[in-house]
Parts: structure tokens; C-alpha cells; sequence
């Protein structure tokens, strides 16, 4: 990962100068995701979906007019159960929204939100500390834990 790299995310404000901040601190670091169109935020939720279950959506998600609609076509298509299908039809609720009603289900809509991957070990532990230091410094908010799954979610608050 360099600047270029960074660069490639899509990230805009706070979000973008603490990506740059933890590269510089932790050249090893891996983001794995920036700004998200529809497409990808609707795959990225299939996956955590179909890993773990509907209630994800709810469990991780404020209540908004995005969530709730993405919630009742899961309650409406209960037996898609594939990643894949799960996807598409989570991208044509999304299509059915507005880009405001978008970026209140997610950050990542707008560039203000960026996933990291866990390193092992020690490695990890000293990620976690300056990930937590730069949170403060940049005025951001750290979810590691997104419905019951472990993961590294910056986002602006």
C-alpha cells in the first residue's frame, strides 16, 4: 500500500488524512475498503449477511429509511440464502434511493468510512494502538465489531 494506493480508495476529509497518517506509522497496513458505489456496498453486506444471518443488517446499521427497506426485502426473500443473489437484490432496493438516504445507512457512500484489516500477533496489538491514537487526533469513531463480527471500520462520526 503507498499514497497512490490511498489515493485509489476514494476517501474525502478526516477519513482520507488518517489513512495517510496510519500508512506512515504502519507501512504494512492493509485497507481493504474506501468509498463504495452501490454495487459494492450491496455485495459487501451479502457476504456478512449470508456468513451470518439477516439480523447483521440490524444488528450493525443505525435505523434509517435505507435499513429498513434493506431489512424488509431480506424478511420478503428469507429463503435467498448465495452471496451472489443476496447482492443483486440488496442492489435493487439501493437503486430505489436517494444518495442522502444512502450515505445515512453508510459512510462509505461518501468516502468518510474505510475498512482495515486485522494484522496477527503483536503486530495487531500495535495497529489497534495507533489506530485508536489517530481516531482521537482526527475526531473519528472505531467500530471493530459490525453485528457480532470482528472488524476494523473508521468512519467520521
Amino acid at each position: 500500500m503507498n499514497q497512490l494506493d490511498i489515493m485509489r480508495l476514494g476517501l474525502r476529509g478526516a477519513v482520507l488524512e488518517f489513512a495517510k497518517d496510519l500508512l506512515k506509522q504502519h507501512p504494512d497496513v492493509e485497507y481493504t475498503s474506501g468509498l463504495r458505489m452501490r454495487a459494492d456496498q450491496a455485495r459487501a453486506m451479502a457476504e456478512n449477511i449470508a456468513a451470518v444471518g439477516s439480523k447483521w443488517v440490524e444488528n450493525t446499521y443505525l435505523k434509517s429509511k435505507a435499513r429498513d427497506r434493506i431489512v424488509a426485502w431480506l424478511n420478503a426473500n428469507s429463503w435467498v440464502t448465495v452471496p451472489e443473489s443476496i447482492a443483486i437484490g440488496l442492489s435493487s432496493v439501493m437503486d430505489e434511493l436517494t444518495n442522502d438516504e444512502l450515505s445515512k445507512l453508510s459512510r462509505h457512500f461518501n468516502g468518510e468510512a474505510l475498512d482495515i484489516a486485522h494484522m496477527e500477533g503483536y503486530a495487531d496489538v500495535m495497529l489497534m494502538r495507533t489506530i485508536k491514537k489517530l481516531c482521537a487526533k482526527y475526531k473519528l469513531k472505531l467500530i471493530e465489531r459490525e453485528g457480532g463480527m470482528r472488524k476494523l471500520h473508521v468512519q467520521t462520526r
